[in-house]
């Protein structure tokens, strides 16, 4: 939530939940050990989740482990031009950042990447909470630090595109 005492609130959205994985049995994906694998690449989001049940029903006969075994990830075209849509949104130095977590094998730090490259801090600082926002990375806490990476199909179309 935002400030405490703005006239607006924001609220970040943490996926579907349990609804994803009714979701997916009621699109009739069989092979319910592997939902937690898929909700994970998605994130949760409803809409690229609907967009990857279509590719593993069409060309992997609903066989969720066969989707999941590709490296990298087969991104479809309407996922890629729902992410093209969000990252032309996006600032010059937000897609430098994207471009810098999409390209950590692990979460990073702030630490991290303020001492790994050029931007400065308050640009690092502004573009890491509107990237948040828009739901483009995540975060978490790692060894009493805040890490942040682009969530993994967001990565895959980053490292895709470059």
């Amino acid at each position: 939530m935002s400030r405490e005492n703005s006239l607006t609130r924001s609220l970040q959205l943490q996926g579907l939940g349990d609804a994803a994985q009714e979701l997916l049995a009621e699109r009739g994906l069989a092979e319910t050990e592997k939902y937690e694998d898929l909700i994970k690449i998605d994130q949760g989001n409803p809409s690229w989740l609907k967009i990857v049940v279509t590719i593993i029903k069409e060309l992997f006969a609903g066989k969720i482990s066969e989707y999941l075994n590709l490296s990298p990830l087969l991104l479809s075209w309407n996922l890629k031009i729902r992410l093209v849509k969000q990252c032309d949104r996006c600032s010059d130095v937000e897609k430098q950042i994207f471009e810098l977590l999409a390209n950590y094998p692990t979460s990073v730090s702030m630490a991290r990447l303020l001492a790994t490259n050029h931007i400065p801090a308050s640009d690092m600082s502004d573009g890491i909470q509107s990237l948040l926002r828009r739901a483009l990375i995540e975060f978490n806490s790692q060894n009493n630090e805040i890490v942040f990476q682009p969530f993994p199909i967001v990565k895959e179309f980053i490292l895709q595109k470059t």
